[in-house]
């Protein structure tokens, strides 16, 4: 019996073509009209298994976002769509194969610090968190993988705005800190973190997520 999707309701909410996708900006010299299709240089997954969202924390080894909370994603091979990318990376990067995951639409996409034009994709695994525990693997890119209750994520007041010391923009950078105990390890390959923190693009398209869930009708 196919498991049914219980976000499937996206697909009437979010944007399903490239041509259809926004995009913010949050550095004032990048506040430029973009054709979002052919200048985005990566995507990444907000992936949900059953009611929770699934994120990594990158290695400490990583070049880039060391040590920091992300969904899995990555730069755009020639030729693919932001789905090939996302789907190509869930494999590479979590041992997922594609089969186990529908995609349900596209959130509206953001330059970063990097000046790269990233495209958050919605999908949702038919794996249940307990499959996905006996499934998914590192290639070495991240450490831990965890999931974290939608419902727990949408709780406004644990979320806060900081000003980063340098930053190239003045606008306030939208974080939440997330204890052990709101979190369910899928996975940890290093020593024991108590405490994570979403922050920055990951922390702008998780909230960008929650608004098309909570509030369908509203711009994103």
């Amino acid at each position: 019996m196919a498991r049914s999707f219980k976000f499937d309701f996206l697909k009437g909410v979010l944007p399903q073509k490239l041509s259809e996708i926004q995009y913010n900006s949050r550095f004032s010299e990048l506040k430029t009209v973009v054709s979002v299709e052919d200048d985005w240089g990566g995507a990444v997954l907000c992936c949900i298994v059953e009611d929770s969202l699934l994120y990594i924390k990158r290695t400490e080894s990583m070049p880039t976002h060391k040590g920091q909370v992300a969904f899995m994603g990555g730069h755009k091979q020639e030729s693919e769509c932001p789905t090939q990318t996302v789907l190509r990376e869930l494999e590479e990067e979590g041992g997922i194969a594609s089969e186990h995951i529908q995609i349900h639409g596209y959130l509206p996409a953001l330059f970063t610090a990097r000046k790269q034009l990233i495209i958050p994709v919605v999908g949702e695994l038919s794996l249940t968190i307990s499959e996905l525990k006996k499934t998914i693997a590192s290639n070495g890119e991240w450490d831990i993988c965890f999931a974290v209750k939608i419902e727990a994520l949408s709780d406004i007041e644990k979320w806060s705005y900081a000003q980063k010391w340098g930053a190239i923009s003045d606008e306030a950078i939208l974080f939440r800190g997330l204890g052990i105990h709101e979190v369910e390890l899928m996975r940890n390959y290093g020593e024991l973190v108590h405490n994570f923190v979403l922050w920055g693009a990951t922390a702008h398209f998780t909230n960008s997520f929650l608004k098309a869930i909570t509030d369908p009708g509203s711009p994103l």
